[in-house]
């Protein structure tokens, strides 16, 4: 009795296995097949200004998800990129970025998602 309670409970673990694995892979298919995030801009009447610290930034789009990155190009030539611990209050059609903003000037930003696939630049200016 007791090799019959053995071999049923190893056929359970093996087929909750192959089950979590094959939904492992649709998942990370998913993500790979997600479409490119699309930036529309900053928020309408968002000004931005020159500050030592960093400011939070409204970011509008579409195909935006959890774990993405914002590299922004500087003018004065210096190009950071924002991880996740960055970005809050993520939804699919907006990011609030929070980043250093400490040179007045043009701005370039992308958005890319965990799986690489990037967004469309938009460019944006920094004031005094």
């Amino acid at each position: 009795m007791a090799i019959v309670l053995v071999v049923v409970l190893s056929a359970a673990w093996t087929i909750r296995t192959r089950a979590t694995a094959r939904a492992g892979r649709l998942a990370a298919q998913a993500v790979a097949t997600a479409p490119a995030p699309v930036v529309k801009g900053l928020a309408p009447n968002q000004k931005i200004r020159t500050r030592s610290d960093v400011q939070p930034v409204a970011i509008s789009g579409q195909h935006f998800v959890d774990g993405m990155t914002v590299t922004i190009s500087t003018p004065d030539a210096f190009v950071t990129t924002y991880g996740s611990v960055s970005l809050s209050n993520v939804t699919p059609t907006r990011i609030t970025l929070w980043a250093l903003f400490d040179v007045p000037g043009t701005y370039d930003l992308v958005v890319r998602t965990p799986a690489g696939a990037r967004s469309n630049a938009v460019t944006f200016v920094v004031g005094r």
